[in-house]
């Protein structure tokens, strides 16, 4: 069964009302944010860590192995995701929508065209 664009319009508007008032919409926030600063620096310390063990690796194994870029991509793209939903949420949440008003031509000086 499907719902009219009306009908979901008014549930999500019901979903932002409960997360706003509940503080459940900052803490959800606060909970991505961290998750993306802790990604970060993970990934950081991985690829740091990564790198030295392949460099010290050098001097026992003979054969140089390279350093696999794949890991770090793949840490920043979902620390990129963590952040674009984070900020989605705030703009969902915390902005308002722009009305956008129809131009209303009045005879107040300064506007219109003058005589």
């Amino acid at each position: 069964m499907r719902q009219s664009p009306a009908r979901s319009g008014v549930i999500m508007e019901r979903i932002r009302e409960i997360l706003l008032t509940n503080y459940i919409g900052a803490v959800t926030i606060g909970l991505v944010l961290a998750q993306a600063i802790f990604g970060f620096v993970n990934a950081l310390v991985q690829t740091a860590v990564s790198y030295w063990t392949i460099s010290q690796s050098r001097g026992v194994m003979g054969a140089p192995t390279q350093f696999q870029w794949s890991g770090l991509i793949v840490s920043m793209v979902t620390v990129f995701l963590y952040l674009l939903v984070c900020f989605s949420l705030i703009r969902w949440l915390y902005v308002e929508p722009r009305k956008i008003e129809d131009e209303v031509t009045d005879d107040t000086p300064g506007r219109g065209s003058e005589s």
